[in-house]
């Protein structure tokens, strides 16, 4: 079990944004059904299926149109977001065939968004229906709190449970990601410049995972404890503990390895190589070194870099240190 588990360590952690939910999926380990909220336009997810929400973010969300008589894949996704409102589809029957059941959901959805009920997944529809699930995935700031953005994140310094960061954004459309992934709006420039200097270099990256909400945190540190047992603290963070809530830490992949997601090649791969030599220079610092376990409390992660911007990087590659070992100001700026 334990070999079954290290040789496919990648398959449980490649998202989204939520490509990790695969640990979760394996113990069929749902989350209660999509609620659509009817008392606001625009819809918010509650709760979603953690296979459907993995299926929808690694296919980058409905991008098709579909119609009656369209079959595949896409119209399986579509039966299967529609099916979380039984109001909106109860037959809940996933085929993959777009029939008169799937037609007649299209329109009670339409209907129900005041959009145009023409029975077809057209631009309109399509874009109300990722829109639901991207704020579950990205969602919006509903509490205020300070800038968290140098906040020193470990064990006993958690981040409030409900802390989500301003201006989440879509990367997947200006780097290349596995799925959709957001992370915080004032780090993507300095990612895409980081990106094309490493394609100029012969170095393709991607991104694994960007911002990582705590309820998705939580299954996937339940997981590992079911799993490993304490072990596992080694590796996975408890829910307000991880540095992907802050909406600034990345996961990194890259084509020497095939793409694979939280693998330990990827300290030796040409990714990984390059971030070592460079990413200092874009503002990103590993956060968990080789050779540091015993500060940071968490094994070696050569994938996971958080950004905290080019001085404060630099400084931190000049002197080996991790941020978390500096005595930089936990609530400055970038």
């Amino acid at each position: 079990m334990k070999n079954f588990l290290q040789n496919n360590k990648q398959i449980f952690s490649i998202i989204a944004g939520v490509g990790f939910l695969f640990a979760v999926i394996l113990l069929a380990n749902k989350i209660p059904n999509l609620a659509f909220d009817r008392s606001n336009q625009l819809a918010q997810i509650i709760a979603v299926e953690t296979e459907l929400l993995k299926q929808w973010q690694q296919s980058q969300g409905l991008r098709n149109t579909l119609a009656y008589n369209s079959t595949g894949s896409d119209v399986s996704l579509l039966q299967r977001m529609l099916s979380q409102d039984s109001g909106i589809y109860p037959e809940r029957k996933i085929t993959g065939y777009y029939g008169n059941l799937t037609r007649e959901a299209v329109i009670r959805f339409q209907n129900e968004y005041n959009l145009p009920q023409t029975g077809v997944v057209d631009e309109q529809t399509k874009n109300k229906l990722n829109e639901i699930f991207l704020r579950f995935l990205c969602p919006e700031q509903t509490t205020i709190y300070p800038n968290f953005f140098l906040r020193k994140i470990d064990r006993q310094h958690l981040l409030p449970t409900d802390y989500a960061p301003s201006s989440l954004e879509d990367i997947s459309t200006k780097v290349k990601t596995i799925g959709i992934i957001c992370v915080r709006q004032d780090i993507v420039q300095s990612l895409i410049a980081m990106f094309r200097e490493a394609e100029r270099d012969g170095v393709y990256l991607a991104v694994t995972s960007g911002y990582r909400k705590p309820e998705i945190q939580k299954y996937l540190y339940d997981f590992w404890l079911r799993v490993q047992g304490v072990s596992a603290l080694d590796e996975i963070a408890e829910p307000g503990a991880s540095e992907h809530q802050l909406g600034t830490t990345i996961d990194f992949t890259d084509a020497s390895i095939g793409y694979a997601g939280v693998d330990d090649r990827f300290g030796n791969s040409d990714g990984g190589k390059w971030l070592a030599a460079n990413a200092h220079k874009y503002g990103f610092t590993m956060s968990y070194p080789k050779d540091k376990e015993k500060i940071t409390g968490y094994k070696y992660e050569p994938w996971h870099w958080r950004f905290v911007g080019a001085d404060i990087a630099a400084a931190l590659y000049n002197q080996n240190l991790t941020f978390n070992e500096s005595s930089f100001d936990a609530q400055k700026k970038p």
